[in-house]
């Protein structure tokens, strides 16, 4: 069960970062302890180099915490701090979607009012 679960979520979380990256905001950012420490997951992202998706993590503070022993695999976190990314992850590839909608919206009113200012006599 629990492998069907952590399959889950990779599958999930990958199918949000596609091939960039996402970074996470102080208050969003996703618990783990790591040799005794708590520090928190501060972005997820895809590696080409690995065809893996891989994480960075900083301190509560938000600095970063450089690995001693190369990328850091999303695959090997706990199951629940990956439910937790998981959870980040859709909120904030959420936002991403509506900042495109908005983009979009705003870039169709601002040729419809070119087009009406072309259109009109000038003043």
């Amino acid at each position: 069960m629990a492998v069907t679960n952590r399959e889950k979520y990779l599958k999930g979380i990958a199918s949000r970062v596609r091939k960039g990256a996402l970074h996470f905001e102080g208050e969003d950012r996703p618990r783990v302890m790591m040799g005794g420490h708590e520090v928190f997951v501060s972005s997820v992202s895809y590696d080409t180099e690995r065809c893996d998706l891989v994480y960075e993590v900083s301190s509560k503070a938000g600095k970063p915490i450089a690995s001693q022993n190369g990328e850091r695999l999303l695959s090997g976190l706990p199951l629940d701090t990956l439910a937790a990314v998981d959870a980040a992850v859709t909120r904030y590839a959420s936002l991403r979607r509506e900042r495109e909608r908005n983009i979009v919206n705003v870039e169709s009113r601002l040729k419809a009012v070119a087009k009406v200012a072309k259109a009109s006599p000038a003043l």
